[in-house]
């Protein structure tokens, strides 16, 4: 039998979607798992200064890729896809401007990605990198990343994670520089990946 890895660490998630048990404390196969998306209970979601506000929206995972050995960490992978022509915003006029060229510029690049590179896990929190593409321009990028154990499960239960992943990038970056003067160049990102283990 191969070794046993013990996660057990309170957890307080930052946002109330993460209505997930505090304690996580359960012990890991050996064998890296693979996972399916459950694309409805999944998200991205970004916030960026405008003017006093702020400027918040959401833009739905179209796929997720996730391959998780919670033994030997840096043998995970994760790839996550997402849809930019059905980017939101919380101003409906600011949505169509999300969209266009001077932003996401969704018509010509429809699919921003995420490919995991290192993966460091101490317990359930971590530190992934990878690459983001962007409007056809892909950088360099790093997310501080926690694994919970979904709600209802019984703590050696693996079958159904979430992996929550939080950074930030510049969008002049990427050449996403429009309305300049209204909205500020650091987006931060949220990526929340709710996962089924596959059989």
């Amino acid at each position: 039998m191969g070794p046993v890895l013990y996660i057990c660490g309170m957890i307080r998630p930052a946002l109330s979607v993460l209505a997930l048990p505090l304690l996580i404390c359960t012990a890991a196969l050996a064998e890296p798992s693979r996972y399916a998306l459950d694309r409805d209970r999944s998200r991205f979601a970004f916030d960026a200064a405008f003017g006093a506000d702020r400027l918040t929206g959401t833009i739905p995972v179209a796929s997720a890729d996730v391959l998780l050995d919670l033994v030997q960490p840096p043998d995970s992978r994760i790839s996550v896809t997402l849809n930019s022509r059905q980017a939101k915003a919380n101003f409906p006029l600011a949505t169509r401007a999300l969209r266009g060229p001077g932003i996401l510029n969704a018509g010509a690049s429809p699919a921003i990605t995420f490919q995991s590179r290192e993966m460091a896990f101490n317990g359930s929190v971590g530190r992934v990198s990878g690459e983001i593409t962007l409007r056809g321009q892909t950088r360099p990028i790093a997310f501080d990343a926690r694994l919970y154990r979904q709600r209802g499960q019984e703590p050696d239960d693996l079958s159904r994670l979430s992996v929550r992943l939080t950074g930030h990038l510049n969008r002049s970056d990427f050449g996403a520089d429009g309305w300049s003067g209204l909205v500020g160049d650091q987006v931060n990102l949220t990526i929340l990946v709710r996962l089924t283990r596959a059989e």
